[in-house]
């Protein structure tokens, strides 16, 4: 048969509970259990620190070295002073994808605007750091999500733009051509070469007191249950007085007049109240009211 939406659901569930709260003794309490339809799934970049880098960067770089070897550094007329030639640049990486093992958005692009080798600005106040950190943000959850040297050396110096700006940063080195082949299969590749260095330099001790590593950001769950308790006075939750509605369940309601009178609420807010509540402010020029099928809402 036909199936009510979650919404609808939880709030019938949730009226007809405050309809019974006023029966519930003061020291009991009254559960609402809650639909909860499945989130989509969100891979979370922050998810917490990569120290990589500084606990055993060989043992957990990326095997394959092609990326660094094939790397071409961008000309400084290409990147550096903004126009049209480093717009094209920047949206031909956006387009390509930016991945760690690309050879012309990978990881040396990244690692040379994060240490600031390549500077590439389209306003003449852009700081590349800044620029570096986007890039990196942009890798797929397949290359954030898998702990490795590479990516945990981006990550820090993401977090960390004064040791990235530090002037004995070490600098990635291109090779020429015969020595990146020669280079790949010895271990002392490009890539190698400034992983290892930057994992002496991180690791010294003044050095390492600097850096700050990010917090993981829990994501946010939704309650399967909801806890409602009687409340002792309409007022609990009530900074000041206002009218309070007490049976939702209706579609029109009663608002007794000669009670705001008495607690001195003035005749034009409670007209205001029952039907605009920001006409006291004078902003009916700039609001339109508009009904429920109006707003393409259910009924209820």
């Amino acid at each position: 048969g036909y199936r009510l939406p979650t919404e609808l659901v939880n709030r019938n569930s949730y009226v007809s509970a405050v309809n019974n709260i006023s029966s519930l003794p003061t020291d009991k309490t009254l559960s609402i259990k809650i639909g909860i339809e499945k989130p989509p799934v969100i891979e979370n970049f922050d998810c917490g620190a990569d120290t990589s880098i500084l606990d055993n960067p060989k043992n957990c770089m990326i095997s394959s070295k092609l990326f660094g070897a094939a790397y071409s550094r961008p000309e400084e007329d290409q990147v550096a002073f903004g126009g049209l030639r480093a717009l094209e640049f920047i949206n031909a990486a956006l387009d390509h994808g930016v991945e760690v093992t690309s050879s012309s958005y990978g990881f040396p692009l990244m690692y040379d605007l994060l240490v600031g080798t390549v500077q590439f600005k389209l306003h003449p106040n852009d700081k590349v750091h800044n620029w570096g950190r986007i890039l990196v943000r942009l890798v797929p959850p397949s290359d954030f999500k898998r702990k490795s040297a590479e990516m945990s050396a981006l990550r820090i110096l993401s977090e960390n733009p004064t040791v990235a700006q530090h002037p004995h940063i070490p600098k990635f080195q291109i090779d020429s051509a015969m020595s990146k082949f020669k280079g790949m299969f010895q271990g002392k590749d490009a890539v190698s070469r400034v992983l290892a260095e930057l994992h002496t330099f991180l690791t010294k001790q003044s050095i390492r007191s600097m850096l700050n590593f990010p917090v993981a950001s829990i994501e946010s769950t939704s309650p399967a249950v909801m806890t409602l308790r009687r409340p002792k006075s309409f007022f609990d939750y009530r900074l000041w007085v206002i009218p309070r509605i007490s049976d939702y369940s209706q579609s029109n309601f009663k608002l007794d007049v000669q009670n705001c009178a008495a607690v001195n609420i003035p005749m034009a807010q409670i007209q205001a109240f029952a039907s605009k509540p920001l006409a006291p402010i004078k902003l009916e020029s700039y609001v339109v009211y508009l009904n429920r099928t109006q707003l393409r809402m259910p009924t209820v």
